[in-house]
């Protein structure tokens, strides 16, 4: 992530589920981002977020996307074959984020999301963790592993369920892409309060 930020002015891989043609917030779709690539229907495949870590070669092997406890639908034997076709939808076992929380102040006088990774408070940001896409997305039953633009990786110990409880039995129910959004925020004020630890991580 560090070697694509310093390669690129410092921004994150791009993801169009963040950054819709209509411009409308309300298009963003953060249950999607843990797709590497999207089917396109203009016959040329669409690399998305984390994919543009594979296809640029920083991360070229497709298993390292796939966790070895997962044991949901998309595990990395059963999508392996995707990688190689020139047009289909490509999951992974990780959630990425896409931008830092709201934090800069625009031009308007509103707190921005910023995509450059030196902008983003690197104590308080989570922009990767295990999928949450659906209950068949997560990787962990007790909690959650989240990496923070401070390029550590701390273990989220969910204690309270709070993943089993939020996100939808169904990645395509409506208010999966708000409770994705909690989650990043249980993330962030879990790092900001230092409740996690590295030697934690699972």
């Amino acid at each position: 992530m560090l070697m694509y930020s310093d390669a690129n002015k410092e921004y994150l891989p791009h993801s169009i589920l963040i950054d819709p043609p209509t411009g409308n917030e309300s298009a963003k779709r953060p249950a999607d981002m843990i797709y590497a690539r999207l089917d396109s229907a203009d016959e040329r495949p669409h690399w998305d977020g984390l994919g543009y870590l594979f296809v640029q070669e920083y991360l070229p092997a497709a298993p390292v996307f796939y966790c070895p406890s997962h044991s949901g639908g998309n595990r990395y034997e059963q999508v392996f074959g995707r990688w190689q076709q020139e047009l289909c939808n490509i999951p992974t076992n990780y959630h990425y984020r896409g931008e830092g929380p709201a934090g800069l102040v625009g031009i308007n006088g509103q707190p921005v999301m910023t995509r450059q990774l030196f902008r983003i408070d690197p104590a308080q940001s989570s922009l990767i963790a295990d999928g949450m896409r659906s209950l068949a997305d997560i990787n962990h039953g007790v909690g959650a592993n989240f990496f923070r633009a401070d390029l550590s990786v701390h273990w989220f110990h969910d204690e309270a369920r709070s993943l089993q409880t939020s996100i939808p039995v169904d990645g395509d129910t409506a208010g999966g892409s708000q409770a994705v959004v909690s989650m990043w925020q249980l993330f962030d004020q879990a790092a900001n309060t230092g409740a996690t630890a590295s030697s934690d991580r699972h």
